[in-house]
């Protein structure tokens, strides 16, 4: 059984914005060339589906979210998406998501089942992009003007949401199951930014990455953490996208993988192959390395974000109901503001 995670496309109609920069060239000048690369690639690579750690849209618009499905749908394959935060700048896509997969209005967490012979797979896709307000209260929606004067602080989740997650993870325990979310729930504390993102601000200093993109706040982290702890033995890993870095960490005896932006390089999907009790996870460039040549500037120095050999390609060894890997001695999960 093959899947391909990706994160980050920003599916957004061509010509509609310029160019950027966050830790690379951002091209939407070449999203016409993405869109064939990445429908070409995920073709060659054959998966039993695609699954992607939200940012679906840059924009949120409903018309980036049909360009995005028309690519997608385009690949051949089955695919599925997270929310992300720029899917919430508009109602458009929350709604768009809600009705592919039949759930009721601003309802973006869903089960989506696979069966490969007798092995039964599971992707718990989570919503973790509802936006904790200065004034304490908790929207669907993002409003990108207060969101630059300071008043948006955190994501949150419900805790609806949570009794679903609990629920789910204890019904499928016999299954191997995947947790799909945008914003990280475990990261790195530290990482030695070379330059800022959006920015051309150079550094080469450790930063706390909460410092660059928000987070969930401490009472959802809290309880999702619980949640997590009670059926480590259950979850495979955890997906997720949002900081465009290619990252893997160990804590609770689950993998938390992170997987870069399609935006800007490294241009790459992680491929997921499983068989009997050992997944093998690698990384896969996109068939254009034009794209990679016309995003990365050298003297930005943050070759980082593209991960490490361990972060790029590695291996978990399962069986149903009892996982067998490595954990990292000491880790916490990290969420919540840092001391």
């Amino acid at each position: 059984m093959r899947f391909i995670v990706m994160s980050d496309p920003h599916f957004t109609i061509p010509n509609s914005i310029p160019d950027g920069i966050w830790w690379y060239r951002t091209l939407a000048s070449r999203a016409d060339d993405r869109n064939s690369s990445l429908i070409r690639t995920i073709r060659s690579l054959n998966p039993d589906v695609v699954v992607n750690c939200g940012d679906f849209t840059g924009d949120g618009k409903q018309a980036s979210f049909q360009l995005g499905r028309e690519v997608m749908d385009k690949t051949g394959c089955e695919w599925i998406t997270a929310v992300g935060n720029h899917d919430t700048n508009w109602p458009g896509v929350r709604e768009e998501i809600s009705a592919l997969y039949n759930l009721p209005r601003n309802v973006n967490y869903y089960l989506h089942l696979l069966r490969n012979g007798k092995d039964v797979f599971c992707f718990l896709v989570l919503d973790l992009c509802w936006h904790v307000w200065r004034d304490g209260s908790i929207r669907p929606h993002i409003d990108t003007e207060a969101f630059n004067a300071g008043e948006i602080l955190r994501f949150s989740v419900d805790d609806c949401q949570l009794k679903w997650l609990d629920q789910q993870l204890e019904k499928h325990r016999d299954h191997n199951v995947f947790l799909v979310t945008h914003t990280p729930i475990a990261y790195k504390k530290n990482v030695l930014v070379g330059t800022l993102p959006k920015t051309d601000t150079v550094l080469n200093r450790e930063v706390a990455l909460n410092t660059l993109n928000p987070e969930l706040e401490r009472g959802s982290a809290e309880r999702l953490k619980t949640i997590l702890k009670k059926h480590r033995q259950t979850i495979r890993m955890v997906f997720s996208g949002h900081t465009h870095i290619h990252e893997v960490i160990y804590q609770f005896g689950i993998p938390f993988c992170t997987t870069a932006s399609l935006r800007e390089c490294p241009f790459e999907l992680r491929v997921a192959d499983v068989e009997g009790g050992r997944m093998r996870i690698s990384t896969q460039a996109l068939d254009d390395p034009t794209l990679f040549t016309d995003s990365y500037e050298a003297w930005r120095n943050n070759e980082w974000i593209m991960g490490t050999s361990e972060d790029r390609d590695f291996e978990i060894l399962f069986t149903v109901g009892k996982q067998q890997r490595s954990e990292v001695p000491g880790d916490e999960l990290v969420t919540g503001d840092y001391a």
